[in-house]
């Protein structure tokens, strides 16, 4: 039923995976999966976040919330678009696991070579809302310029065009991804994408991207 509910969310252009993986990331310490201080803080922003909610209703009336809930919708679904591309990387879970017994450290499936900065260089990709009106990208806080950030993770957002075109003439390892290309892709995979299975593969010609991986969250 789940699966059904979540699948013909994506159909609909609903950010409906990130729905599901914030919703768990919220519940996910209520259902003994974590901390005490956990529980708390989780219910202390609940309980927070229902009084504003409550204001807003008894300033502004359904109306009011209903335009919250879709701006809300709105965000979720730039989150989920800006982060469908930006990597072709393997995916793993191991939320409760110590380093001793991280998936990282089998070799076998993550060979040596996975950490290295070429790999990550060649899986990593630049979404720019725009190449010619680089300010567009501001819309996004510049999140688009995302090897840059990558190599230079330290530095602050409004410094990452300038690192970028740096990078370009310096013939520094840059892809850069046709904001064209995104958008196709984007909603043509957008019900596929969430039961594809992960891959870095290069070979493919088409990247259907990744779902529910914004703010790194885990299911």
């Amino acid at each position: 039923m789940l699966r059904r509910a979540v699948l013909l969310g994506q159909y609909c252009g609903l950010p409906a995976v990130e729905l599901l993986m914030h919703g768990l990331v919220v519940v996910r310490p209520l259902l003994g999966q974590g901390t005490g201080h956990d529980r708390r803080r989780v219910l202390g922003v609940m309980l927070v976040r229902a009084l504003f909610f409550a204001a807003l209703a008894a300033l502004g009336g359904w109306m009011l919330l209903l335009g919250y809930a879709a701006a809300y919708l709105v965000f979720l679904s730039v989150l989920g678009f800006m982060d469908s591309f930006q990597h072709r990387y393997l995916l793993l879970t191991g939320l409760d696991a110590g380093r001793a017994e991280s998936p990282t450290r089998d070799t076998g499936r993550f060979p040596t070579g996975y950490f290295s900065r070429q790999y990550e260089d060649q899986h990593t990709y630049s979404n720019l809302l725009s190449a010619r009106w680089p300010r567009l990208n501001l819309l996004v806080l510049n999140f688009a310029y995302h090897n840059v950030h990558h190599q230079k993770p330290m530095e602050p957002w409004y410094r990452l065009p300038a690192l970028h075109r740096d990078a370009i003439a310096g013939d520094e390892p840059v892809q850069e991804l046709p904001i064209g290309q995104q958008i196709r892709d984007y909603w043509r995979y957008r019900v596929a994408r969430v039961m594809a299975p992960a891959t870095d593969s290069l070979d493919s010609s088409a990247n259907i991207g990744a779902a529910g991986v914004s703010f790194l969250t885990p299911l």
